[in-house]
């Protein structure tokens, strides 16, 4: 279970009070269904900017107003809400196994080397540079699921569809920052969580020149303990006689919450509006994990507790 407390959600705030309840006129009514309708999302999947519901493909587009209330941080949140995607998560030191209505190449081996390539079913993006990396879904405009075969427009490995991370591009019309920052505990955890982003836009030339820097970082405690360690591995006997408390104590030691996370994210943009036009985007990206052990537990094999793993190395 995991329960949050958010310190800061924006650096800009905007406070509104109801003081009285009025009957609109019919044409500021119309306005107001009118401000209540869905907002359109527009979409470049097909290599064309077009709303969603026009786009003759199955996708789904998750947009940064849906990310930052649902509190999405990464492919495995992700897809929790996009319909036929599916997911294995096997925890930061594992790759995301992705299936798309079932259909994966793959097995749950061996995970640490998938580098989310997913069985070349699932293809990973950001805008259209293809990238095997659980990207944090920090300052991205939407995230783009395409569900079905899509080599036409997106090579091969993309069998069962494509995710596309669409980030912001920096604004050369004003400057504008946020700053977000929370915390929160896991049930099975002995430790507080933290997560936190920022992100600067910065005009250099108006109207033409402009940089967008973000940064973000996650350090997530962990649930998954190690209670059958090896003390000294080719020493300690992996498998001592467990009637004997003394023999176990020498040979085995154990170690909590080892599936822990800490990784950091930042990119900088830098945007030139050479005419109308001619439009140029440089992008810098740098993602640094460091993950421990493997979120695995052993209680249908070796009937442990629910979070402990039978393993004897890390």
């Amino acid at each position: 279970m995991r329960r949050s407390h958010r310190f800061l959600s924006t650096a800009l705030l905007t406070t509104t009070a109801l003081t009285g309840v009025a009957v609109l006129p019919s044409s500021a009514a119309q306005a107001q269904q009118s401000a209540m309708a869905l907002e359109e999302i527009v979409v470049t999947a097909t290599r064309r900017a077009e709303s969603v519901q026009d786009i003759p493909i199955n996708i789904t587009a998750v947009a940064a107003g849906d990310i930052q209330k649902l509190r999405l941080n990464n492919i495995s949140e992700l897809a929790r809400w996009v319909p036929g995607l599916n997911l294995t998560d096997q925890g930061p030191r594992g790759g995301n196994q992705l299936s798309v209505r079932g259909l994966n190449t793959d097995s749950l081996n061996a995970s640490e080397f998938l580098d989310n390539t997913n069985g070349e079913t699932v293809a990973t993006y950001i805008g259209e540079i293809p990238l095997y990396l659980d990207l944090k879904l920090y300052d991205i405009e939407r995230v783009e699921v395409l569900i079905g075969p899509q080599g036409t427009l997106y090579g091969a490995g993309t069998l069962g569809g494509a995710i596309r991370y669409i980030p912001y591009k920096a604004d050369p019309s004003e400057f504008s920052g946020s700053v977000h920052v929370s915390s929160y505990d896991l049930g099975e955890s002995g430790g507080l969580g933290f997560e936190g982003d920022m992100v600067l836009n910065v005009p250099i030339i108006e109207d033409k020149v402009a940089a967008r820097l973000s940064v973000g970082y996650v350090d997530d405690p962990g649930f998954i303990d190690y209670d059958f360690l090896v003390q000294n591995p080719g020493v300690s006997l992996p498998q001592p006689d467990f009637t004997d408390p003394a023999d176990v104590a020498a040979n085995l030691r154990s170690e909590d919450d080892v599936n822990f996370e800490k990784t950091l994210t930042a990119r900088l943009n830098l945007l030139f509006n050479i005419t109308e036009d001619i439009e140029v985007s440089l992008n810098y990206y740098h993602q640094d994990q460091e993950s421990g052990g493997r979120q695995i537990t052993s209680r249908r094999a070796l009937g442990t507790d629910e979070y402990v793993s039978g393993l004897r190395y890390g």
